[in-house]
This record gives structure tokens, sequence and C-alpha cells, in this order.
């Protein structure tokens, strides 16, 4: 064969693959645009994202495309949840590695003269931190939406952790803490007494993405070790805040808040839920397995309704009745106002 007759092949031979190619993405894009199969737990191609809700910023959970329907669970990551919490860290792991390097490049960067948040003009030295109490601590360390931002902003949370504790001379003396679980503990207290009807949306939306933004902690070691064998406090903990948010939710006036019928939130409540049906599992794990197909299967179309998230709280709150002394899943105030402002 002379070498036009052979190019003349080659050319046709790749004009035909290049066809095949293109016939092969066309058919699986049609099987994906087509597919309203129910079955979540196969179907992981119609999973999506869903990120900022409105102009204030109230993020929502993942949402599950089934039936042709866009729909809301609000247990999605509840699994990734137990997982982190109950599964030990792989040193070894890729994840672990990328970790360490950019740990290295952020003490690097500190060590440069580096900074973060403009923390000059308002954090204290390191001493100064050293001298509270850890619950006092916790409270100087929270007061900021510092924390809450750091960990939402990067797919791998324990980047924002690690930034908090090089940049952020509180949050470094705090993960040291031996009794840090008691300043995170206290935290809880703390922010969801900002859910008062005298609370402006600013207050509300901090404290309650804050408030969501802990669960973040459960994946880290050093937290994670000391909450072992201290689940039910903590469970205890965010079935008060479940009830703060439920109280919140019948009690709040949209008007004083200028929202048009927002309560200045709505996926924080759901990830209380979802740390409190975590530990439930480590508490009572009969409890949780005779309740976790019920909660799980909770959908909710993709607008927003205060009305579905109300239900949503009863819901989790009856299954986990009793799983703690009643005397310890109590409130601890009625909703007044909080003198200092988060």
């Amino acid at each position: 064969m002379n070498t036009p007759k052979a190019l003349i092949a080659i050319s046709l031979v790749l004009l035909l693959i290049l066809l095949c190619v293109m016939f092969a993405q066309l058919f699986v894009h049609k099987e994906i645009v087509n597919d309203t199969s129910p079955n979540l737990g196969t179907k992981t191609n119609n999973i999506v994202e869903l990120v900022k809700e409105d102009s204030n910023e109230i993020y929502r959970s993942s949402a599950i495309r089934s039936d042709s329907q866009l729909t809301v669970s609000p247990t999605f990551e509840l699994d990734d949840l137990i997982t982190s919490f109950e599964e030990e860290i792989i040193e070894e792991s890729e994840e672990q590695f990328n970790l360490a390097i950019e740990i290295m490049k952020l003490e690097n960067y500190k060590k440069s003269g580096g900074n973060r948040w403009g923390s000059e003009k308002w954090m204290k030295d390191l001493d100064y931190y050293k001298s509270l109490k850890t619950t006092e601590l916790a409270e100087e360390c929270f007061s900021r939406p510092t924390y809450s931002f750091e960990v939402t902003i990067f797919d791998n949370p324990r980047i924002g952790l690690e930034r908090l504790r090089i940049f952020h001379n509180g949050f470094q003396v705090l993960f040291q803490r031996n009794d840090m679980w008691e300043g995170i503990l206290h935290t809880y207290e703390y922010l969801s007494s900002k859910l008062n009807l005298e609370s402006d949306l600013k207050t509300i939306v901090r404290a309650s993405g804050t408030l969501d933004a802990l669960r973040v902690l459960y994946s880290f070691p050093e937290f994670k070790e000391q909450v072992k064998g201290r689940e039910e406090l903590f469970l205890s903990a965010n079935i008060r805040v479940l009830k703060k948010f439920a109280w919140y939710l019948e009690n709040y006036d949209p008007k004083k808040l200028g929202t048009g019928g927002s309560p200045g939130f709505f996926r924080e409540p759901c990830s209380v839920a979802r740390v409190a049906l975590m530990l439930t599992k480590q508490v009572d794990p009969q409890r949780y397995n005779s309740i976790e197909s019920e909660i799980k299967s909770v959908r909710w179309p993709e607008e927003q309704n205060v009305q579905d998230l109300k239900e949503f709280i009863k819901l989790v709150l009856d299954r986990l009745e009793g799983v703690v002394p009643a005397e310890n899943s109590e409130t601890r105030d009625s909703g007044a106002a909080d003198k200092d402002a988060i």
C-alpha cells in the first residue's frame, strides 16, 4: 500500500473510532437523563449538592433526584458522619499525606509573618488565652464566625481546623487542652442561648451556623478521643439544642427578623439532628437500628418549608425520647435574651 492510500485508510479508521465514542457518550447521557429509578442506594449519579439557598446564605442539606423530582434529604450525610467518628484515621493514607503537606505550607507562611482574618486587629496574645478557664476560652474562640467559616470552605474540613490551630492563638490553646471536651460542651449551651426572641438576624445566622459546623469536630482526632466514653453527655447537649431550635421555630417573629418568613436557618438543625443520631448509635445501638429507616426515609420538596423542618425535628426528638435521662435533655433556659451577642 502506497503512502497516500495508507493515510486515507488510517484517517477512515480514526473517524470510525471517533463516531463510536460519540455514539457511546450520547447513549450514556440519554440513560442518565431518562433514569427516574427510586432506588436511591444504587443511583449515585443522581446525587447533587445544593450549596447556597438565598441572599441570607442559608445552607441546605444535600438533595437527591428521584422520580424526576429534586428532593432534600436531611439525613444525607449521616452515614459519613458515623463512619468518620467510628473509624480510626489511617496515617499512611493519601489524604493524610496531602494534609501534612498543607500543614507544612501553613506553618511556613506563618513563620514568614503571615496571618489570617485580619487577626492582628483583634486577636489577643497566647498568654491571655492560656490564662482562661476552658469554658471561658471556648466562648472567646466561638464568639466570632471564624470557626464556622474555616471548617466549611474546604473539601477537607481538617484543613480549616489546622488553619485555626496555626493562626488563631485561642484555638491553638483550646485544641491542646485535655478538657477541650468541657469547652465544646459549654459551647453548645453558649451558642443555643443566642436562639432567643431578642436576637437579631445576624446573631441567629452566626449562632446557628456555628452549631451546624460543630459536627466537623467529631472527625477531629483530638476531640474524638475525648468524646469517647462521654457520648451520652454530648448526645444530651445536642438534644437540648434541637429542643431550642424547635422552641425558636414556634415563637420567632419573621417580621421582626425582616426575612419574609425565614427563621434565619434551615440546614443547621438538621446537622445537629445528625450528630444526635450518630451519638445515639454509640449510646443505644438497638434504639438507633429501630428508628434508622424511618428517619432516613424523610424527603422534602426542593423549596425550603419551615413546617417540614418543624416536623423533622419533632420526629427525631420523639424517636430519641428516653435515650438519655429526661433531666439531662431539658433546655437550660427559656429563650430569654443573652447579654453577650455573638
